[in-house]
């Protein structure tokens, strides 16, 4: 798995009090988890804050995987995108 994967992993199991390796990604945030509205607002919080990444409201009903989450954090992650843009230091992907 990939940085990003052991992160998410790792922020999940920590709000959730579980061993690491019980969490797969076909995890349910949800249905496995049993996370309510306010769990998935405090881990999309934990998630931008720890991973340097926005998540657009608009995307977070289509994020009910583990999976999904570290998909969109690999995609959309800012920490990704200042190294596939060397010569952006901003981040926005300007050359």
């Amino acid at each position: 798995m990939s940085a990003i994967a052991d992160e998410v992993i790792k922020i999940i199991a920590n709000r959730f009090d579980m061993d690491e390796t019980t969490i797969k990604p076909e995890t349910d945030i949800t249905n496995d988890l049993g996370a309510d509205s306010l769990d998935i607002a405090e881990l999309l919080i934990e998630f931008e804050d720890k991973l340097a990444v926005s998540i657009d409201e608009s995307e977070v009903q289509s994020l009910t995987t583990v999976g999904d989450v570290i998909a969109y954090v690999e995609k959309y992650s800012a920490k990704d995108q200042n190294q596939n843009n060397e010569g952006c230091s901003c981040g926005c992907g300007c050359k």
